[in-house]
């Protein structure tokens, strides 16, 4: 089958909703370049970023302060991401449209490995006003699976949010926020990856109905 390709385009990313509109992308890419073999490895955790310095992969969904250190990495932007608390449908926070701190009075918070730097800051003012519980999660999925257990909620990053209704997301009132970006080598001046940006850039330009 791979005789069929002249090119491989390889393209990292942690989870599905980071790149909501991979589908739509997808379609076009192969569409327009039908010989370059488009190949999507989600991978989560910090090894993606260590995985793309090697040059194993051509494209890495990052946030930006991940990568802005490397003089022979680019960064496109793509979108600025935003902090939600994620609860039940049923939570009595589902019905608010923003949160504060003094809204988590008396909950369950949960924190715990994974959570990016720029959201550490947040939870530890929540965690510092000393009016929360706290429950250590040791990565994202088994947080979400806590918060469908009713052990209580959790602060997320919106480019997580998958969107399929099993939870509320809130936005968390605060000014801290993630830029998010596609990481690409310094050196790769292919066709194949220019177009693969541009559309990924394309599609949340006219995402206005997606909270990120």
């Amino acid at each position: 089958m791979s005789s069929q390709y002249s090119e491989a385009l390889n393209v990292c990313i942690p989870m599905r909703s980071c790149l909501y509109f991979l589908p739509q992308i997808t379609q076009r890419f192969e569409a327009a370049m039908p010989r370059v073999a488009l190949n999507i490895k989600f991978l989560y955790g910090e090894g993606r970023v260590d995985l793309f310095l090697r040059g194993e992969q051509d494209i890495l969904f990052a946030r930006e302060s991940e990568l802005k250190r490397f003089s022979s990495v680019r960064t496109a932007p793509l979108y600025d991401s935003h902090f939600y608390i994620v609860v039940c449908t049923d939570d009595p926070l589902a019905e608010r449209e923003t949160l504060s701190a003094d809204d988590l009075a008396g909950r369950t918070f949960m924190v715990g490995g994974g959570s990016p730097a720029e959201m550490i800051v947040v939870q530890n003012r929540i965690v510092g006003s000393g009016q929360v519980r706290i429950l250590n999660c040791p990565d994202h999925e088994t947080a979400m699976a806590n918060v469908a257990a009713r052990k209580g909620i959790v602060m997320s990053p919106g480019f997580a949010n998958d969107h399929n209704g099993e939870f509320v997301w809130i936005p968390f009132d605060c000014s801290e926020h993630m830029k998010c970006v596609l990481g690409y080598h310094r050196d790769d001046v292919r066709e194949s990856t220019r177009y693969f940006i541009e559309l990924a850039q394309a599609a949340y330009t006219y995402a206005g109905a997606i909270p990120l």
